[in-house]
């Protein structure tokens, strides 16, 4: 029977590592608890020990691999045993993470309540300012990339639209 090594969820903040080197080599025996790999996190260098006793079989991840959470680092097993193929497995992981990573880096959208009037946060000095003056707090969010408008970008925003 042959064993999938997964890069397991080591902590709660960590996502992905890198395989920095391997200390076992295919076709090794390896037992558990031995020391396979050290995989380097954003914490630290862990030591990345077998969880199953056969040969190490296949390293699906080469060193300087950058590798998500479930990720399939290697295969163990009887040299006797075939060899599941993990590559599409791998992929559809590597692509979730990437996925997660873009979804995760999107902006969060301007609220709109009904009505259609979009809710700009921004201090009471700055709403007065911006109804003085006749500005419209949602452009000038919009321009300045602001997440809270204040008086001070509002003169940056007067600055900019004065300038060009």
């Amino acid at each position: 029977m042959v064993t999938l090594i997964r890069f397991p969820k080591i902590d709660a903040n960590i996502e992905t590592a890198t395989v920095t080197a391997w200390l076992k080599r295919e076709g090794e025996a390896v037992a558990p608890g031995d020391v396979l790999a050290e995989i380097t996190t954003d914490k630290g260098v862990v030591e990345f020990e077998a969880t199953a006793a056969g040969t190490l079989r296949r390293i699906t991840a080469p060193e300087g691999s950058m590798v998500p959470v479930g990720y399939v680092l290697a295969l163990i097993g009887d040299p006797a045993d075939a060899l599941p193929d993990v590559a599409a497995e791998n992929a559809g992981i590597l692509r979730r993470h990437r996925e997660s990573l873009t979804v995760a880096a999107a902006p969060l959208p301007v609220a709109a309540p009904p009505g259609g009037r979009v809710v700009v946060r921004a201090t009471p000095a700055a709403r007065r300012v911006a109804r003085e003056k006749g500005l419209d707090l949602a452009q000038v969010q919009k321009a300045t990339g602001a997440d809270l408008v204040t008086e001070k970008t509002l003169d940056e925003f007067l600055a900019t639209r004065a300038g060009g």
